[in-house]
């Protein structure tokens, strides 16, 4: 109890030092200019403002309250480490690390050669693939939109400006170091964060795994997440998903060490205090697989013996830490934005439950389709492996360790159902990507059961053969979407040349019908400090008129009457002038 105690008031006091650092001189204009920082919520419809409150008064209670935090935080940890019990568990949270890297360190040196080789190469291959689809594929419009709107505009617009939950506080924090040291370079600005965080995520898991239960179940289930689409495609998008896996992956590891009553358990404390706070700080629907994660510790707590009911106390303290730290870490967004922008999320607004049961289906084949592959053959898995692990975890032959780490992953992949069900909303499906990696821990766990069953030998067949069979499915998957991103690449090229040849021309309004170029202008205008004069409705004269080649019509029924000529043509849009235009 008294390490939480003490991860709370430093982490306090860090993070109210670092909003201080944020929002000490120059940070008014920075506020003010909020009001005029566009977004894009619904690309058709152009660019939107938020209308903040006045930045005197809501930067002024900021200022108090974080001035606040940083007195009682820092009177709180001088008393704390005054005193030499608090001094005692500093030394022994850093002695449980010491141990913690050394067991690790084991793990891999008493590892076979030939083990470490394939190891480091399914790493090293994950990593490669990761780093081609990174450099491939165009910026999606919702990476344009968190640069655009977000990292651009700086560290006060990151942690204030939420006008839509585009806005990855975490993610986009760690982005915008790279705006100052790359400038222009948004493609890695946005997305070297979420590689790295990929890089640590999926080598952290494999060393855990492999260290709590074995080599074999930590590559496979490493290897069948890494080689999924929905990894690739996160691993190299500059968005927080990848990162926030990363942090549950630590949060996991550290609850399943505490409830397995194993060593470290100081160190497991701080690592799910920190880990559960950075996860909610980056993606707010980090709660979702927090709720799973809580069952598992009151379950443990309610199994405990009467002598180690402390944890019940001690989940309670954690959590109420993590609560704390996260509100002050939401509070610039609340004070400045609001806190109903954070906390009315449209894309989980309940249904009524005729709409909520009519849409099911193609909710499970949409989101089954991007989670776990081909819709069909990935629903059969998944009811297979849910309705599957209890009975098996029910088998007596099944040890607690083991128990434990497939029932926590059995939670993790079920969660949502009940609360979905509960409340009517369909959760957006790439928010679910922690279930594919757990899904496949489990499937990991499954065939490794199934292998060691010498008296049913089909069992191993079946599970082999399985096995297989979504390794092909995973690789054809990843072949098919090789046109796809060159096709997103060529397509962002030609906008580019469109926004090019329209930079070149006499000045004047340019209305904009086609969404992505719109999107993708103003971005680009963005970028090299000239924004065309845009316009995405027909207010007054318009000079250059973008039409995409997918309307219906070739001009919109407005222009039809003015004197446009062809300008510019490409296989997406045409761009027509006026004739003064030359």
């Amino acid at each position: 109890m008294r390490l939480i105690l003490l991860v709370a008031a430093l982490g306090a006091l860090a993070i109210s030092a670092l909003l201080a650092l944020i929002y000490g001189f120059g940070a008014s204009a920075a506020v003010a200019h909020l009001g005029q920082v566009a977004y894009f919520e619904y690309y058709p419809d152009g660019p939107q403002y938020l209308a903040v409150p006045a930045s005197d008064g809501a930067l002024g209670l900021l200022r108090g309250g974080i001035w606040t935090v940083i007195a009682g935080s820092a009177t709180a940890s001088v008393l704390m480490l005054r005193k030499a019990a608090f001094r005692a568990e500093g030394r022994y949270l850093k002695q449980e690390a010491g141990h913690a890297y050394q067991a690790l360190r084991c793990t891999i040196t008493q590892l076979p050669r030939a083990q470490r080789a394939l190891g480091a190469a399914v790493l090293l291959g994950l990593l490669g693939l990761q780093l081609g689809w990174l450099l491939t594929d165009s910026l999606s419009p919702d990476e344009l939109v968190s640069y655009d709107a977000f990292v651009h505009q700086g560290p006060v617009a990151i942690t204030s400006f939420y006008p839509i939950p585009n806005n990855h506080l975490f993610y986009n924090l760690l982005c915008w170091p790279l705006k100052l040291l790359l400038p222009g370079q948004a493609r890695l600005i946005m997305r070297l964060p979420s590689l790295l965080a990929a890089t640590l995520g999926t080598g952290m898991g494999y060393l855990l795994l492999t260290h709590y239960r074995g080599f074999r179940v930590a590559t496979l289930a490493t290897a069948l997440f890494g080689l999924s689409t929905v990894s690739l495609t996160y691993a190299a998008s500059g968005r927080g998903y990848f990162l926030q896996l990363t942090c549950l992956l630590a949060a996991f590891f550290a609850v399943y060490c505490l409830v397995t009553q194993g060593g470290c358990r100081r160190l497991a404390w701080a690592t799910f205090i920190l880990g559960s706070t950075a996860g909610l700080y980056t993606v707010p629907t980090f709660a979702l697989p927090l709720l799973a994660l809580a069952a598992g510790l009151l379950v443990a707590s309610a199994r405990a013996a009467a002598s180690q009911r402390e944890l019940i106390t001690q989940t309670g303290a954690a959590f109420l830490t993590i609560g704390l730290l996260t509100a002050l870490l939401y509070f610039p967004v609340g004070c400045i934005s609001g806190w109903t922008r954070l906390l009315a999320n449209r894309y989980l607004q309940a249904h009524s439950l005729a709409a909520f049961l009519i849409s099911s289906k193609a909710y499970l084949y949409e989101a089954a389709g991007l989670l776990y592959g081909p819709p069909r053959g990935a629903l059969l898995l998944w009811a297979a492996l849910t309705l599957g692990t209890p009975a098996v975890l029910a088998r007596a032959e099944v040890g607690p360790r083991a128990r434990w780490l497939a029932g926590l992953c059995w939670a993790l992949v079920l969660v949502p159902v009940p609360l979905m069900l509960a409340r009517q909303f369909y959760i957006p499906a790439r928010v679910l990507l922690f279930t594919t990696y757990f899904l496949y821990v489990l499937l990991a766990l499954a065939a490794d059961w199934a292998w060691r069953q010498q008296a049913r030998r089909w069992l191993s067949l079946v599970a082999t053969g399985a096995i297989m069979v979504i390794f092909a499915v995973k690789l054809m998957a990843i072949v098919a979407q090789v046109p796809v991103l060159l096709r997103s690449r060529a397509r962002a090229q030609e906008v580019a040349r469109a926004y090019t040849w329209l930079s070149r021309q006499p000045a004047g309004p340019v209305f904009v019908g086609a969404s992505y170029h719109g999107l993708l202008f103003y971005h680009l205008g963005l970028l090299e400090h000239r924004s065309l004069p845009l316009h995405y409705a027909p207010r007054g004269p318009m000079r250059y008129v973008v039409w995409g080649k997918d309307q219906p019509n070739s001009l919109p029924e407005w222009a039809k009457s003015l004197p446009l000529q062809p300008g510019y043509s490409d296989e997406m849009v045409f761009i027509y002038r006026l004739p003064s235009a030359k």
